[in-house]
Parts: structure tokens; sequence; C-alpha cells
């Protein structure tokens, strides 16, 4: 998790780019992501999303003085 606080820290993932294992893991917790990222929407907003396509999200966060004007 130290990537969390110092991004630089995912460059140490390079050396597992061409492990098959390693790949399969990610694309399989990516996937899995997802899936709760479209029920999550789906609760929220009742809108229905298929988790296979790509998805494209931003957050923004919101200054203080911006939400209190909410």
């Amino acid at each position: 998790n130290e990537y969390r606080k110092d991004p630089l820290k995912l460059l140490n993932l390079i050396e597992y780019a061409d492990d098959s294992t390693t790949l399969k893991r990610l694309s399989k917790t990516k996937n899995e992501n997802k899936k709760v990222f479209a029920r999550y929407l789906y609760e929220k907003t009742g809108e229905i999303i298929d988790s296979n396509s790509i998805f494209d999200v931003q957050i923004k966060r919101m200054h203080e003085y911006k939400r209190q004007l909410l």
C-alpha cells in the first residue's frame, strides 16, 4: 500500500510486466472491482452498465468552501 502515498513505488511493478501469473491476478482483481463498481452505480443511480466494458471515471475532490456553498 506504499504506492498510495508515493506513486513512484508503482515503478516496482515493471519487473512483473511479463509474468503471466501476476497479470492474470491483476486482471481478475480489476474485473472484480469493475463488477463492484457497476453494482454500486446501479444501486445509486439505477443505471445498468456492462462490467466488461471500459470505464472512464473521473473523480474530483471539491474544496471545503465549495461544499459549504452547496
